[in-house]
């Protein structure tokens, strides 16, 4: 298996109010570009309705999910209930024209061989024409935008000149492709929409990353490679009595006592060098001054990084 198999494919929605471009655009993206689906719409509208129709079942699995944890509910399998309101799976599409690789649907509804959301699937990325009967390529941006500030929107028109590029680079666009035909352009075209994919989910994963950190009971801060705080999160501010700003940039060494600070150079951090990790109990100073036990991990990354997990040490006995 190739690596680009590997990946979750790349869902791109084409926006363009040319139906045989949009189908030549399908077919030879999916034919010449691993891992790419290709779904095709021929006006802006039926796009911002169907971010709007996501983020609405978004919002009710949420509140759903509320519900449920506090009255212990099940949801039916085919249609979610949420204050009243029946949101049923597979909605219609009522508006133009869809098609997905290549094949149109005429009476203004999709199926799509393998989905279960009747066509409502995430999209990855945006790939729009500039000049369309009801609006611009700008324009559209705007609108998506709002919806969905960080979703990958590309501008693929037969303009090319510089003043047009330049306005929608400043605009926002994450890349200008001018149109062309060929394998060798569809090849540049599905790079620089799995560029700026990745560039997205990869930022995506560190948030979501960084909100576990956050949620996170323990405290929990990362050392750089010269051992100065560069992350904390709130418990780890709580526990050592710092501000955020008070905090980062500091060394660990101003974190414990001396007489700690001699043990971990000596014996801990040779330790973690050599396994890659090391738990114990240690000694930890507060802003004020004042010391406390604390049980610790230690875990090496990759770059020399510290990761450091820490929580107050509590005796069997101190609990009865």
């Amino acid at each position: 298996m190739s690596d680009a198999e590997a990946r979750d494919p790349i869902r791109v929605l084409h926006v363009d109010d040319d139906a045989g471009f949009r189908r030549l655009v399908a077919d030879s993206l999916q034919r010449f570009v691993d891992g790419v689906v290709v779904e095709s719409v021929d006006c802006p509208a039926a796009v911002l309705d169907r971010l709007d129709r996501q983020a609405a079942a978004e919002r009710a699995r949420t509140d759903a999910t509320a519900v449920d944890t506090s009255v212990g509910a099940t949801p039916d399998d085919d249609e979610t209930s949420v204050a009243g309101e029946t949101e049923t799976r597979g909605p219609t599409e009522a508006y133009g024209t869809t098609e997905t690789g290549g094949e149109t649907e005429t009476d203004g509804t999709r199926e799509t061989e393998g989905e279960t959301d009747g066509g409502h699937g995430e999209i990855d990325c945006l790939l729009s024409d500039y000049e369309m009967p009801s609006t611009d390529g700008l324009q559209f941006l705007a609108a998506v935008r709002r919806r969905r500030p960080w979703l990958p929107f590309l501008l693929y028109t037969s303009r090319g000149d510089p003043e047009l590029v330049s306005d929608a680079l400043a605009a926002g666009v994450n890349d200008h492709v001018q149109k062309s035909t060929g394998e060798a352009h569809y090849v540049k075209l599905g790079n620089r929409i799995r560029r700026e994919v990745e560039r997205h989910r990869a930022r995506e994963a560190a948030a979501e990353r960084l909100a576990a950190l956050e949620a996170a009971r323990e405290g929990i801060c990362v050392l750089d490679a010269d051992g100065r705080v560069k992350y904390a999160n709130d418990a780890y501010l709580e526990l050592y009595g710092y501000e955020r700003s008070e905090l980062l940039g500091r060394r660990w060494e101003t974190l414990r006592p001396e007489s700690e600070v001699e043990l971990i150079a000596r014996d801990v951090l040779p330790f973690v060098e050599e396994h890659g990790e090391w738990g114990g109990e240690t000694v930890g100073r507060r802003a004020d001054g004042e010391t406390f036990q604390e049980s610790t991990e230690i875990s090496a990354l990759p770059d020399g990084e510290l990761v450091v997990t820490a929580r107050p040490f509590e005796r069997r006995g101190d609990e009865e």
